[in-house]
């Protein structure tokens, strides 16, 4: 997978192979940029390999991140003390995956922050731009405080559906919550309009029909989920989190080894 993605890898079983990759690549020129560590290494573990490279100026440009199935308290203090840039569990997911090393790798400088499931998510949440179609005032305000709380700080609104075909042809969203009961163009039709002119980005329907028929003419419309009023805060995100980060559908189980990674050049 890494491969895929355009990393040269190399694999090692152990810390002390590891650790000879990495030496041997410094000297030859050809430094790693990356090293994924398997905490629950056979022999030593993948901390105290962090400690090793960490004690070796010349390897301080190595990004750490370490994976892990176990989770333990104070680990973020304790790994962002050794030198560890980021900390995934397992099994990794692919978008998780990707977007850990592009923020490992984008900020080689940054020994503070230590990267983390939840640090992308937030970072994830923050960056995209959401339109909320909705014209009652009440639900328009219950579903902005809902979208506030899960870290969604862009949200744009649009009364009906005329307002919000016209919007999403004229600025770019990640994403659109539909409201299927609207005046002047309902959110069907709108839906529908947004499909004929090309627009391939996820809307979702919210309404408070929930019959099956109701479901089979959000996704006849376009629609690609149903979420039924009152919106619900862990569907809502749930919902969000599958339609913004698609790859987390996606399980990726990395085998007990440790892999070092570094970017082609």
């Amino acid at each position: 997978m890494l491969g895929r993605w355009g990393f040269a890898v190399t694999p090692a079983t152990d810390a002390d192979t590891a650790l000879e990759s990495l030496e041997a690549a410094q000297m030859a020129g050809q430094p790693f940029r990356a090293m994924l560590v398997e905490r629950l290494l056979r022999g030593v573990d993948g901390e105290t390999l962090g400690h090793w490279v960490r004690e070796r100026p010349q390897l301080a440009n190595t990004r750490l991140i370490l994976m892990t199935a176990i989770g333990y308290r104070g680990d973020a203090q304790r790994l962002t003390e050794i030198g560890f840039a980021g900390y995934l569990p397992k099994p990794i997911k692919r978008s998780l995956l990707i977007d850990c090393l592009l923020t490992v790798l984008g900020n080689p400088h940054d020994n503070a922050s230590l990267v983390t499931q939840h640090s992308i998510a937030e970072a994830r949440h923050s960056e995209a731009r959401l339109l909320l179609a909705e014209d009652n005032q009440v639900n328009q305000k219950v579903a902005l405080a809902l979208l506030k709380k899960l870290g969604y700080a862009h949200v744009d609104l649009a009364e009906d559906g005329a307002q919000a075909v016209k919007m999403a042809k004229t600025q770019t969203y990640d994403l659109i919550l539909m409201d299927c009961l609207m005046p002047n163009m309902d959110g069907y039709e709108a839906t529908r309009e947004l499909r004929r002119c090309g627009a391939t980005l996820p809307i979702l329907a919210i309404t408070a029909n929930v019959m099956a028929e109701d479901v089979e003419r959000c996704f006849a419309a376009g629609m690609n989920e149903h979420l039924h009023k009152p919106i619900n805060r862990q569907a809502l995100g749930d919902a969000l989190e599958r339609w913004l980060c698609p790859g987390n559908n996606e399980d990726m189980v990395l085998e007990d080894a440790l892999t070092v990674d570094r970017a082609k050049s």
